[in-house]
């Protein structure tokens, strides 16, 4: 969405801003739609809600860091998901050892 730039989350990875939402660039109640609309699309596309816990860098005991000011549960794990295609199962079957079907799939 390149609302903050790379200088700035090493910033917030070395705990120099305390979160990251302090240095977007943007309207915060419309990257909140956003972030929730790109949810949505994400469900619809079957895809995998990933969640990411972000760690600070640098010397001394590493801190789970912030996205957003008021630290709400909601907003950090709008901010901190990553959605991926979900992983195809494969039928092993135990008379052929046929390993080539996905679930769903039929042989022609």
């Amino acid at each position: 969405m390149e609302r903050v730039t790379l200088q700035q989350v090493g910033d917030w990875r070395s705990r120099r801003i305390p979160y990251l939402e302090r240095v977007a660039i943007g309207n915060l109640a419309k990257m909140s739609t956003i972030l929730s609309a790109l949810g949505a699309f994400a469900k619809a596309m079957e895809l995998e809600a990933s969640h990411t816990v972000y760690m600070s860098w640098g010397k001394g005991q590493k801190q789970q860091l912030r996205f957003s000011k008021s630290g709400a549960m909601q907003m950090e794990q709008l901010y901190s998901t990553h959605y991926v295609q979900r992983k195809k199962k494969h039928l092993i079957s135990k008379e052929s050892g046929n390993h080539d079907r996905t679930v769903g799939e039929t042989s022609s």
